[in-house]
């Protein structure tokens, strides 16, 4: 039986979510691809795609297989078109070849008929669980990683490859050298250009479908329009604010940012950046309108490299007269406080939300649950943190789940054992951790949890 870290793969299955079913339940017990790797735990869910944590078999090498997903519904002319999209997404990374460019290393077609695609694996995070836990990035350091990031836009836009959804949780932060470098992931949604050197692949969109994330979208990007290598830099220079700021430059309800977004105001540009060289750089990539955008990546990063080696100016500074927030003394935090997230100190403009968010776990009873929903890139982890943060003294415990998987949700369940001090915290059976915890929350009312992208209510 072929396992995946201590673990067989039936009971892995046993425990995973209904996300994963048809083709890539086969596809993890195919013969031909268990000969090849050993697979671990699924670590990533995309749209299409599932992402498992596996070791290539004649190498030794730890890599991420992303299998396509294929659901009861997908059947005729819908399959065929994420079929299509799948292999196109594995011919346009194989076209790619650069230093900040997550590298494709295999793909191909299981027995099962399932498809896989196989990706190196980069140790550390993605730009937006770094920004999550750490705030705004020293300026030099942000700087350089979207340096990077523009230096493999130019090599995909030479290929005439358009990634149209570029966000901080499509950038890896990899953090194995003297400094952490970024790397552009998912290229689930390219497309290319007219007279891209990739001109021969077919151009498909799902019926449906919105292509990108609307936080960081262009303008034409949310009108369906045609899209260019201008729309990754458009993106680009809002990543590169929120890198230097610590916020996303588009944050609250889906409809609020959409209308920001194609209306006539410019995007706001810090006053710390006004009148530096890096103020014009980010305004020429971010112009609502498309034909008068700066388009070229290597021209921006030229432009970006006379910036390094000057003294960048300090991040700006808090305006006095908004409420701005300091981390609590641990003092001020729960007795148990299992929060691995750091504050954000320049969480503003929210009130009303949280607000919202207290009085619907007020009005429910003695066991109250509420749920944010939306798309990525909206704020949810930031206004879930906040909460916890503020509402912290009210609680004995607050802890934050990882709640995605079963198997990190169960993980992090039976941690509470140990912080709580249970009689349970030495047995060696998870279950019965969990089992203890759970009479525990049963015994007492004053606890938060706080279930971070949970998929579905079960």
């Amino acid at each position: 039986m072929a396992t995946g870290g201590s673990r067989p793969v039936e009971s892995r299955l046993s425990s995973t979510d209904s996300a994963i079913t048809g083709l890539t339940e086969r596809a993890l017990r195919d013969p031909e691809l268990l000969e090849r790797y050993e697979l671990g735990a699924r670590i990533a869910a995309g749209g299409f795609g599932d992402i498992f944590k596996a070791n290539q078999r004649s190498t030794g090498q730890e890599v991420a297989i992303k299998i396509l997903r294929l659901r009861p519904e997908d059947e005729g002319e819908a399959a065929r078109e994420l079929i299509g999209r799948f292999r196109r997404e594995t011919r346009l990374c194989a076209a790619l070849h650069h230093p900040n460019i997550v590298q494709l290393i295999d793909s191909g077609q299981a027995r099962s008929g399932a498809l896989f695609a196989v990706f190196e694996l980069v140790r550390g995070n993605n730009l937006a669980d770094v920004l999550a836990a750490e705030g705004a990035v020293p300026p030099a350091e942000a700087l350089h990683l979207m340096g990077q990031v523009l230096d493999a836009l130019a090599c995909a836009h030479a290929e005439g490859v358009i990634h149209r959804d570029l966000k901080p949780a499509n950038i890896l932060v990899a953090d194995t050298g003297a400094r952490r470098n970024g790397l552009v992931a998912d290229f689930g949604l390219g497309t290319f250009a007219a007279g891209g050197r990739m001109g021969d692949l077919p151009r498909m969109t799902l019926r449906g479908e919105y292509l990108g994330t609307p936080a960081y979208s262009a303008p034409e990007q949310l009108l369906g329009e045609a899209t260019s290598p201008a729309t990754d830099l458009f993106a680009w220079g809002l990543i590169l604010l929120e890198c230097l700021t610590g916020e996303p430059v588009l944050d609250g309800p889906i409809p609020q940012v959409i209308h920001r977004q194609l209306g006539p105001d410019p995007v706001p540009i810090p006053t710390s950046l006004l009148g530096a060289e890096l103020a014009r750089i980010v305004a020429a990539v971010t112009k609502k309108d498309a034909a008068r955008r700066e388009g070229s990546a290597e021209r921006v990063l030229g432009e970006l490299q006379k910036v390094l080696p000057e003294p960048l100016l300090a991040r700006e500074k808090p305006d006095r007269s908004r409420t701005v927030r300091a981390t609590p003394a641990v003092s001020e935090l729960s007795r148990v406080w299992l929060v691995p997230l750091r504050r954000n100190p320049n969480f503003i403009g929210r009130e009303g939300l949280l607000e919202e968010l207290t009085e619907s776990l007020i009005q429910r009873g003695r066991l109250a649950i509420t749920t944010l929903r939306g798309l990525g890139g909206v704020g949810k982890t930031q206004l879930a943190l906040e909460y916890a943060y503020r509402s912290a003294h009210e609680y004995e415990l607050v802890a934050w789940l990882r709640a995605e998987e079963p198997e990190t949700l169960a993980e992090d369940f039976a941690r509470i054992a140990d912080a709580l001090g249970l009689p349970e915290r030495d047995t060696p059976s998870q279950q019965r951790k969990i089992e203890a915890v759970r009479e525990w929350l049963e015994r007492s009312d004053s606890w938060l949890l706080v279930f971070d992208n949970t998929p579905n209510p079960d």
